[in-house]
């Protein structure tokens, strides 16, 4: 089943909501959990746009359930860590560069930017172009979560994907990589701890 992290504007507030596509699903089903995050279940041949229409129509619904409270602080939260992106950036980019070209050494692989972002729920990214792409906020890690991060990327280089071939690759600097990896991913993005996380479900509507 995939899914993919959004986000809609209703009113004034920044809703996050997770978009499902489910192969057996016939119909749009939307799940509001308790801290005001949504999960939007479509049907194989449904669309964001469906999707959002749908968020949009059941405005009502959801008004009716959310923690406005909770999601206000979320958008004051990220108004600070984009205050903290622009003025970091320049820092992160030339620390980025310093440990690309050091653990590059031992592979020499060939590319082409390097770019550092303010990511909402990624840490870091390798394109097809052949270009890095980096969370500032790795500049939080602890510098063993940054090595591993730059290392992951670089090997992408090579291989675009998560296979063993992948793994082997990371291995060659990191033996622990497993360890290291599981770390990565129980690591928040937003450096005070603050993100928004999952809970029990509110209430669920399904469009018939």
């Amino acid at each position: 089943m995939l899914q993919v992290k959004k986000e809609i504007r209703l009113d004034g507030i920044t809703i996050p909501y997770v978009l499902k596509r489910h192969p057996r699903s016939k119909r749009i089903s939307l799940t509001l959990l308790d801290d005001g995050r949504l999960i939007v279940t479509i049907p194989r041949r449904g669309t964001h746009l469906g999707a959002e229409r749908f968020i949009r129509e059941k405005r009502s619904w959801i008004q009716k359930y959310i923690n406005v409270d909770k999601l206000r602080s979320h958008d004051e939260q990220r108004d600070t860590y984009e205050k903290e992106y622009k003025t970091r950036k320049q820092e992160v980019l030339e620390l980025v560069e310093q440990k690309v070209s050091y653990f590059n050494t031992n592979y020499r692989f060939s590319y082409n930017k390097i770019y550092v972002k303010n990511h909402k729920a990624q840490w870091g990214s390798c394109t097809e172009k052949k270009n890095l792409n980096f969370n500032y906020r790795l500049i939080h890690l602890p510098e063993d979560l940054q090595n591993y991060l730059i290392v992951h990327e670089l090997c992408h280089l090579r291989e675009l994907n998560h296979s063993q071939k992948f793994w082997e690759l990371i291995s060659l600097t990191f033996k622990n990589y497993k360890i290291l990896r599981r770390r990565l991913k129980e690591a928040s993005i937003y450096p005070t701890n603050t993100h928004i996380k999952y809970y029990g479900v509110v209430k669920q509507l399904t469009l018939l």
